[in-house]
């Protein structure tokens, strides 16, 4: 079995604004650079030919290009073993494009773990212990005004997750570049 997802990349600008921000906050795991991502649908565990099947779906996306921008930070799950994320301003495109990917895969029969899709950038993990609420609310005030992008959507990839002792580590499977064609997918 195999553990994927689609993701979009984040330029290195952007990335160095939320290695700063990482920085900037006393607790909590931080990602490492090369696995900031944004997530545009989470697919779990697969055999090799459903991911192919998955593979296949992302080929027929051809949205022309867009940008969208990191916003505020929030906490997703618990202090005692959440998320603090970056969240995504408002981009009707970049919601059109994950439904259109949800469709896509639906149409080759593959069900998605988690059905609602939620932008946004994982900034770092929380385990218990880390931080209480009070200080996890403090730093979520402090950072509100996070800004960083613009991250340009010029295409989206498919990652491997492999899951170890020390975190995960992503491998980039494919990569689908945004060529609209005959303007099926004008989103």
């Amino acid at each position: 079995m195999i553990r994927a997802f689609f993701a979009l990349t984040l330029p290195d600008a952007v990335l160095d604004q939320i290695e700063r921000l990482q920085a900037a906050i006393p607790f909590g795991r931080p990602l490492a650079p090369e696995n900031l991502h944004l997530t545009l649908a989470f697919l779990g565990e697969m055999t090799p030919e459903t991911l192919e099947a998955a593979h296949e779906a992302a080929e027929t996306l051809a949205p022309a290009p867009f940008a969208v921008e990191l916003r505020g930070l929030e906490l997703m799950g618990r202090p005692s073993g959440g998320v603090i994320a970056a969240g995504v301003a408002e981009e009707p495109r970049l919601d059109a494009l994950a439904k259109g990917l949800r469709s896509r895969l639906a149409g080759m029969r593959i069900q998605l773990p988690r059905e609602r899709f939620r932008p946004h950038v994982t900034v770092l993990r929380l385990k218990p212990g880390d931080a209480d609420e009070a200080l996890v609310a403090r730093i979520l005030g402090r950072h509100a005004g996070f800004r960083a992008g613009p991250v340009p959507v010029t295409g989206l990839s498919l990652f491997r997750s492999w899951l170890g002792a020390g975190g995960a580590r992503y491998e980039e499977l494919a990569r689908y570049p945004f060529v609209p064609m005959d303007g099926r997918d004008n989103f």
